[in-house]
């Protein structure tokens, strides 16, 4: 499995109070070569340290260029929420990754800086809404620079490719479980063609015989989606943003068997800081090809084994003791 940066969490994570600040967003959302970060102007202007995007141990954008332009709005205190990202992992674990600290009011405002987005859609509203951040929410965008009287900035407790803070995993950990015995396959097939299985309809026709339930994420509500999972004692799925929501679960003690579609070492990161049983898997006979996507590059996958990745699941029914489905 690909490592990355991978690295311990830090013992303890900073939460500082800037003073005189301004949080800048990109001048174009879509052009990373334009800088984004927090100044301070207390005492002229600087670039506050570890205000930026960290991702597998290096900066991810530049910092702003000073000095910084006149604000266009102003706050007398506000929380910084970090940046936002539209893509449903990344602003499941980055967008909230400064927001562990406790006691985030409803009176003070939370403020993201715009990254991939500069608008909070309504699933993000809903995840805010479970981990508890007040409904003041907003966006700095390009349209100019927003100053803060006083700026509450943590560490970010998760950090792409590098590690997760039990701080940060313990926040997410929202809402409790009701086991009831369901086994659950998270389909990417609505995705098509990007699933990153050619052989998924196939698959979950097994599956769904075998008596498993085939859920696609991307029908549901993210209450809809954590009321489902934490009713199951089994959570299964090709690699992929939807078996996140797992985090948002408290005391979650089934079994989850992830499949590899891109080596991604953060579900690691997210199973460990939150506890969860759960075990990474090859997709059996199947060769990779990659795609080019919009932002990067995609694996999809062919040629799949079905009969030995339903010998898989069913291995991990019993080995935590429970008979397999069907």
């Amino acid at each position: 499995m690909a490592e990355g940066r991978r690295r311990p969490a830090p013992e303890f994570l900073r939460l500082r109070r800037v003073r005189d600040a301004r949080l800048v967003a990109r001048p174009v959302l879509d052009d990373w070569s334009g800088g984004a970060g927090v100044v301070e102007c207390a005492d002229g202007q600087s670039v506050v340290r570890g205000s930026g995007i960290r991702r597998m141990g290096r900066d991810q954008i530049p910092a702003p260029a000073l000095p910084v332009s006149d604000p266009v709005a102003h706050h007398e205190v506000a929380v910084f929420g970090g940046y936002l990202y539209d893509h449903y992992g990344h602003f499941l674990l980055e967008s909230t990754a400064r927001l562990w600290l406790p006691g985030l009011g409803d009176e003070v405002p939370v403020v993201w800086i715009a990254n991939w987005t500069e608008t909070i859609s309504p699933w993000m509203h809903e995840i805010l809404d479970l981990i508890g951040v007040g409904p003041r929410r907003e966006v700095v965008t390009s349209a100019g620079p927003v100053s803060v009287g006083e700026l509450a900035l943590a560490d970010p407790g998760f950090e792409f490719g590098a590690f997760m803070h039990h701080w940060h995993a313990r926040r997410l950990q929202s809402v409790p479980c009701t086991p009831m015995g369901r086994h659950v396959w998270l389909s990417r097939s609505g995705l098509r063609p990007i699933s990153g299985l050619d052989d998924d309809l196939e698959l979950e026709d097994h599956l769904r015989r075998a008596g498993w339930e085939i859920v696609h994420p991307e029908t549901l509500t993210v209450r809809e989606q954590v009321s489902l999972l934490g009713s199951a004692t089994h959570v299964a799925g090709l690699e992929g943003s939807a078996l996140h929501t797992l985090a948002l679960l408290r005391g979650f003690g089934g079994a989850v068997d992830l499949f590899t579609r891109q080596e991604h070492v953060n579900f690691e990161l997210v199973a460990e800081a939150c506890g969860l049983a759960q075990t990474r898997h090859a997709l059996p006979g199947a060769v990779p090809r990659e795609r080019v996507k919009e932002r990067g590059t995609d694996v999809q996958w062919s040629g799949l084994d079905i009969a030995a990745t339903v010998r898989t699941l069913e291995s991990t029914c019993r080995s935590h003791g429970h008979a397999p489905v069907g």
